[in-house]
C-alpha cells in the first residue's frame, strides 16, 4: 500500500508495510486519510550528533511547535499519540536507507508522535536496543520510500539555520521548511 506526499520539493512515494507494522501503519494512515498532513512540513534535517554521518529528515504535525512558528492551521484539538509501539525487533524492520519511521516523545511519555522521518543511511541506534532514553524500544519503523529519494536528499541538503525554542534541535531546523501540500493513499 502506497502513500504519496506532494511537497514543494517534489513528490515522494512511501510503501506502508501494514503487514509488518499494523498498529504503526494504521496510526500514520489515520493522519493521511483525515488530511492532517496536508499543509504540514518537513522542517528538520539532522545527522543525530554524528559528525559526517548520514542525515534523516523529519516532518509532520509538530513543525510549528518545534520551530516556535505561530500556528496557522491548528484547530487547538489534541492529537492522539500512539502509546504502544511496535519495535523493530517485533517487525523485523531496521532503520536503513529509505526507511520511514515515527518520531517519539523522548522527554515525557515515550509515546509515538504524529511526526515521521526518513533515513538517508543506516541508523542502528534507532532500532530496538540502540539507545536507552527513555527506554530501549527504539523507534517504530513502518515503511520505506520507494520513489523519489532524490527529493528526500534535496530536502536534507537544505540550510539548517531555522529558529527553534528547543536547544537540542538548534542547527537542525530547516531555514525554509518544505511544505507537504497533500498526502494521500495511491
Amino acid at each position: 500500500m502506497q502513500v504519496v506526499l506532494e511537497t514543494s520539493a517534489g513528490e515522494i512515494v512511501i510503501e506502508v508495510l501494514k503487514e509488518k507494522a499494523p498498529r504503526t501503519a494504521a496510526y500514520f494512515l489515520g493522519f493521511v486519510d483525515r488530511g492532517d498532513y496536508d499543509g504540514a512540513t518537513f522542517y528538520r534535517s539532522t545527522r543525530l550528533s554524528v559528525p559526517n554521518g548520514p542525515r534523516l529528515i523529519q516532518g509532520g504535525l509538530l513543525g510549528e511547535a518545534l520551530t516556535g512558528a505561530a500556528s496557522t492551521s491548528s484547530s487547538g484539538a489534541k492529537v492522539a499519540l500512539l502509546e504502544e509501539i511496535e519495535t523493530t525487533a517485533q517487525t523485523g524492520l531496521a532503520h536503513k536507507y529509505a526507511t520511514v519511521s515515527l518520531a517519539r516523545d523522548l522527554v515525557n511519555t515515550g509515546f509515538a508522535l504524529p511526526d515521521f522521518f526518513v533515513c538517508l543511511g543506516d541508523f542502528p541506534q534507532l532500532d530496538f536496543g540502540g539507545r536507552k532514553e527513555p527506554d530501549d524500544k527504539g523507534f517504530p519503523a513502518f515503511g520505506k520510500v520507494v520513489a523519489a529519494m532524490d527529493v528526500v536528499i534535496r530536502i536534507s541538503e537544505g540550510e539548517t539555520g531555522g529558529a527553534t525554542p528547543i536547544e537540542m534541535l538548534e542547527g537542525q531546523i530547516l531555514t525554509k521548511p518544505v511544505t507537504i501540500s497533500k498526502a494521500y493513499r495511491r
